[in-house]
């Protein structure tokens, strides 16, 4: 039947069909389906290192066996993507010396010979595709390794400066903290033709050149930019220098404290930024990036944003933003009187309306209250779709996640007044319960994150303790007079919303916001933080209960998936991460069930919702050489 469909109409059912080996299947099926379909098939390839160990382990040659047909036609004609991306999870910095394939040597040892040596490969295995292609025809590159980018394939004669210079979207992924100096990308310089530029590891001292001849050759044009630097160690903060602060500004972008205004971009509609600042240069970088037209915004951990907010809102721009994301770290810097940064955040947020997402991780010290977020919450009433609130101070001398009681309370008063699909929080498991007291009232709510930050369970394996649970449990409910599931029998039958003992309801409780139960031996609390960080243990059994409820038949009406755990920066917590969907088979244990690869479709579903469940990351994707120290990639002061 598909054989008789015109081409027009399979190419448009080809557009919900993501999935690389159903396109497979559907060209093995005849000779016009493979003709249709090829083109889909091949138009990108993503190239995996699976390994941080191995680098430089890339090998293309499956890859060009599979694009031959039995006619001898080479499909990487129609091959218009390719990426090359590896996991950046335990090295996140001097990656390029630190991993390398066959190489026993410490780190001292190694020289630029080694470091060459670990470059090379790459650039062969890439030139069997570029000798395959039509010249000029690749449109998105992505050098997604976290390491330096070998001259032979973005240096001034390499391979895309000398075959495939036209490419629209470029997506870059460096080191930093690698100490050569002669690996800069300098064939970017080249490009002309880039809507959508994402740099993220890259060192302003080492690649600033390089950057401001590649903004200024493609500003006219820019759509999307993501710039990130690294944080480079105490010693900067130490040193306030105006010179070094505005770097990125005035080196960069060409904007000074006398001319107020430097390189344009009068097309970008999406700005992602990281560890940059904006000290005495914020009036001229909120006109150079257009900040009225923008439709999204992401500040991560920059200097001086609220200057930047407290300007955008005073200029009387009109925005247009659809999403705003931001991570504070208190290196923001107060304005001229205590409580300034509070007043610019929110005095910013209720300054227009239309926000469709907002995104808020706070670190260190908490400048933006639980009721004052909820305030521009709802400002946003009518239009907000997906929300994220993560707190996470100094507990002792270290950062960890701390949950507000009086934050859940007020949110479970303005949701039903809203039309939220996403809702992201670090709260204790055991207190979602008190989001769902009113949970069918919650109708547009699709997606729950259960936020946890993965860096402080790293030694943990949850993801394989919870599945075991969660069989065991599910074994028991549909045989609960088996002799050997007693124990899971009893975890099983699911009344209330504890494991333990019954939670303290809001009418229970006295002068106190809730109860934690503490054995005798244990001294209390000394502080209200030690107090909302005390029950942050985790238990599966738990999170079964919960999910239980909020899939239940008096839980939330629509919702689809319930998320648990980290899942920022791709697969860097693998086993931190719960996905639990909604169970349509009647006969099942509980109404819901664990996600395999077969329930990506239900993504579909909700707008936005896989991408933000990275977002707001705790850790930096990369790091300087003196994050390392700190045990979750943070310097406290």
């Amino acid at each position: 039947m598909l054989d008789q469909l015109p081409i027009e109409i399979l190419e448009e059912i080809l557009t919900y069909i993501p999935a690389k080996s159903d396109l497979k299947r559907l060209c093995e099926v005849s000779k016009y389906l493979w003709v249709v379909v090829r083109p889909k098939l091949y138009r990108s390839i993503t190239i995996k290192v699976s390994s941080e160990d191995k680098l430089n382990a890339v090998d293309v040659v499956p890859f060009l066996r599979t694009s031959l047909d039995p006619e001898g036609s080479d499909s990487l004609i129609f091959l218009k993507e390719i990426r090359i991306v590896a996991p950046i999870s335990v090295y996140r910095f001097d990656r390029c010396e630190e991993v390398m394939v066959d190489c026993d040597m410490c780190p001292c040892q190694r020289n630029e010979k080694h470091c060459a040596a670990f470059l090379g490969r790459i650039p062969k295995q890439l030139n069997h595709i570029f000798c395959e292609m039509p010249e000029n025809s690749l449109r998105s590159f992505g050098w997604e390794l976290g390491t330096c980018i070998p001259q032979d394939i973005l240096g001034g004669i390499g391979l895309f400066t000398q075959f495939q210079s036209r490419i629209d979207t470029l997506r870059l992924i460096t080191d930093a903290t690698c100490e050569r100096n002669d690996l800069s990308p300098t064939g970017l310089e080249e490009f002309r033709h880039l809507r959508h530029l994402s740099w993220k590891g890259l060192s302003l001292e080492k690649d600033f050149k390089v950057l401001k001849a590649c903004l200024h050759n493609n500003r006219k044009k820019l759509e999307v930019l993501e710039i990130a630097t690294v944080e480079l160690g105490e010693e900067l903060d130490e040193l306030e220098s105006e010179d070094y602060f505005n770097f990125f500004a005035e080196k960069v972008l060409g904007i000074t404290s006398s001319n107020g205004s430097g390189m344009q971009f009068p097309s970008l509609l999406h700005l992602s930024l990281g560890h940059l600042s904006f000290q005495s240069a914020f009036k001229g970088m909120a006109t150079s990036f257009n900040v009225s037209a923008l439709r999204s915004l992401k500040l991560y951990r920059c200097r001086h944003t609220f200057s930047l907010l407290d300007h955008i809102v005073k200029s009387k721009q009109t925005m247009k933003l659809k999403s705003f994301e931001i991570v504070l770290d208190g290196r923001e810097r107060p304005l001229s009187e205590v409580g300034d940064e509070h007043e610019a955040l929110i005095t910013f947020l209720t300054s227009f309306e239309g926000l469709e997402d907002l995104c808020v991780l706070i670190l260190k010290e908490i400048v933006l209250s639980p009721l004052s977020y909820l305030i521009a919450v709802y400002h946003h009433r009518s239009s907000l779709k997906r929300i994220i609130y993560h707190t996470r101070p100094v507990v002792g001398e270290a950062l960890r996640d701390v949950w507000d009681p009086e934050y859940l309370e007020h949110l479970t008063e303005f949701v039903p007044e809203t039309k939220l699909e996403f809702i992201g929080v670090n709260v204790n498991v055991t207190w979602m319960s008190e989001i769902l007291e009113n949970a069918p009232s919650y109708k547009t709510v699709k997606v729950v994150h259960i936020r946890k930050s993965g860096i402080d369970h790293a030694d943990l394996d949850y993801t394989s303790e919870f599945h075991e649970r969660y069989h065991s449990a599910s074994d028991a409910r549909l045989h609960p007079d088996s002799s050997n599931n007693n124990a899971s029998a009893e975890t099983a039958q699911v009344d209330g919303p504890h494991v333990n003992g019954n939670h303290p309801s809001r009418d229970d409780q006295s002068d106190r916001d809730y109860e934690i139960e503490t054995d005798d031996s244990s001294s209390p609390p000394t502080s209200v933080i030690d107090e909302y960080y005390a029950e942050q243990e985790v238990d599966p059994d738990e999170l079964i209960e919960i999910a239980d409820r909020a899939f239940g038949p008096n839980g939330l009406p629509n919702l689809s998936i319930l998320a648990y755990g980290d899942f920022s920066h791709n697969d860097r917590y693998p086993d931190f991460q719960i996905l639990l969907c909604r169970n349509e088979d009647k006969d099942g244990a509980f109404p819901f069930r664990v996600m395999t690869a077969k329930d990506e479709h239900l993504w579909d579903r909700i707008d936005g919702g896989r991408e933000i469940l990275g977002a707001c990351p705790v850790g930096d994707l990369m790091l300087g050489m003196d994050e390392w120290l700190s045990d979750d990639g943070f310097l406290i002061n």
